[in-house]
């Protein structure tokens, strides 16, 4: 009789261990409220791009061959520095002959300014009073029409004519001098255009910076890019940013660059330029736009082309009130937000207002008051939950 009643027994006991097995696995955690609380919600568009300098530039020059090469990649200059010069023989010998010329004509409106001396000047006016007195002697008592025909009075009357033109050649007119001054002039210009060409054989520094490359060598005809210089005191970072964030992004928003080579130590920067051109190709339906942020000076070994990323501050709010992005469901069809307002161990649904949105937060601008608990969105009440296992109940019955 008890053999019969074991295999009974024993029956039950796997059918429960089998339906209570369920509860030996970890027990799922139970959603938990939160609170709606004021905070600083901050939001940012991100993108990656690489490192140029704040200047660069590609000098070329031409007219000869290079005569010197006086810098090498790698070095730092100074602006207006000379860096190449062309072979400019003849361009010295023509600025030598333009400086002679222009002392000559100096020399000359000089003598012309300071006129005659007083010694001088005093010959020639008693030269003049000699021939009138001796004019005047010759003269007296002799009719008019006696002196005109008399050889002696033509002849004194020659005279003082020419002393009269000595004493005034000794003052120059107003157009002798004028005429010494445009030759002045002219001679200082051609001086000027030859040291103009003398000083284009000579290829300068346009800023401070670094030499990035060299193209020429001593010797070779000068033509194209010979020198590439680069100002790398200072960093910008053109970022290739997608077309759907592009109404966020505005010149002056503030920015945060965290280059590859120093990930570490992250370099504040603002956008200084948006490109109005936008980035596409006929094999992509990918549209995006460069913009271009100016790194704060740094102490960090930056060089040209080094890979960054960017998140571009677009905006911030401070002390509003905030729920995590779990906590509201969004309704696109309806066109709202919605949460699960927590009182009592119950829920009610309530219709919010947002504003900025991030990936972890999300701002409320009407609805709920700050402290009010909600539940995730995706919290459903335990007892709208069907019981599971063996002992559910048949359909329709409790």
């Amino acid at each position: 009789m008890s053999t019969f009643r074991v295999v009974p027994l024993l029956l039950l006991v796997l059918i429960l261990s089998a339906c209570g097995g369920s509860n030996n696995a970890a027990p799922e955690p139970t959603p938990q409220p939160v609170a709606v609380e004021r905070g600083t919600i901050v939001t940012t568009v991100s993108s990656s791009g690489h490192l140029q300098p704040l200047r660069s530039a590609r000098l070329s020059m031409a007219g000869g061959d290079v005569a010197e090469l006086l810098v090498a990649v790698g070095d730092e200059v100074t602006a207006d520095q000379p860096l190449l010069t062309l072979n400019s023989g003849s361009l010295e010998r023509n600025v030598a002959l333009a400086e002679e010329a222009l002392r000559l004509q100096e020399s000359t409106l000089a003598a012309l300014e300071a006129g005659a001396s007083n010694l001088e000047r005093s010959a020639a006016q008693a030269a003049v009073d000699s021939a009138q007195i001796n004019l005047d002697n010759l003269e007296f008592n002799l009719t008019e029409e006696q002196a005109d025909n008399n050889s002696q009075v033509l002849a004194a009357r020659a005279q003082l004519a020419q002393a009269k033109v000595a004493l005034q050649n000794l003052t120059p007119s107003e157009s002798q001098l004028n005429g010494a001054r445009s030759q002045v002039e002219q001679a200082r210009l051609q001086l000027e255009n030859a040291q103009a060409a003398l000083a284009a054989a000579t290829l300068r520094a346009p800023f401070n910076g670094r030499i990035m490359a060299t193209f020429v060598e001593v010797g070779e005809q000068a033509a194209g890019p010979m020198i590439e210089i680069a100002d790398d005191s200072q960093f910008e970072l053109v970022l290739n940013v997608d077309e759907v964030d592009m109404a966020a992004v505005a010149v002056g928003q503030p920015a945060t660059v965290r280059v590859d080579a120093f990930a570490n130590k992250p370099l504040a920067a603002e956008v200084v330029r948006i490109s109005p051109a936008a980035n596409s190709s006929p094999t992509s339906p990918l549209v995006s736009y460069d913009v271009v942020l100016r790194l704060s000076e740094s102490e960090l070994a930056l060089r040209s082309g080094m890979s960054a990323t960017a998140d571009i501050t677009t905006a911030e709010k401070s002390n509003t009130l905030l729920l995590p992005n779990r906590a509201i469901q969004i309704n696109r069809d309806a066109g709202n937000a919605t949460v699960l307002r927590w009182a009592e161990g119950t829920t009610q649904e309530v219709t919010v207002e947002t504003g900025l949105r991030n990936s972890t937060q999300t701002e409320i601008l009407s609805g709920i008051e700050e402290g009010v608990e909600v539940m995730p969105s995706d919290y459903t009440p335990a007892e709208e939950t069907e019981p599971s296992g063996f002992f559910r109940g048949p359909p329709g019955r409790d």
